[in-house]
């Protein structure tokens, strides 16, 4: 991430959600927060590699965890999003 000039604001000593870290990592390649909006190739890459690997199982299993009645939506919500994002990116 250091080479997409992504670090953790200083100061900040709480750990990151991962998921959510990685999401917001994703919308600020899309919209230039880092730097300049990242080309489509660097947006696919970072998601290939840090995301579409393993997030949808994760909504997957927060939808289907039978105690998480609250999260159950988040996690379909999420399962769909990545589900719609890898068709984007193979476009």
């Amino acid at each position: 991430m250091a080479p997409l000039g992504i670090a953790r604001r200083a100061g900040v000593v709480e750990p990151e959600d991962h998921i959510a870290a990685l999401m917001e990592m994703m919308a600020g390649l899309i919209e230039g927060d880092f730097s300049a909006p990242q080309p489509l190739s660097v947006q696919s890459d970072f998601f290939a590699r840090h995301i579409g690997a393993w997030a949808s199982h994760f909504f997957s299993d927060l939808e289907d965890l039978p105690q998480a009645r609250l999260y159950a939506p988040v996690g379909r919500a999420g399962r769909l999003f990545m589900a719609v994002e890898a068709q984007a990116f193979e476009m």
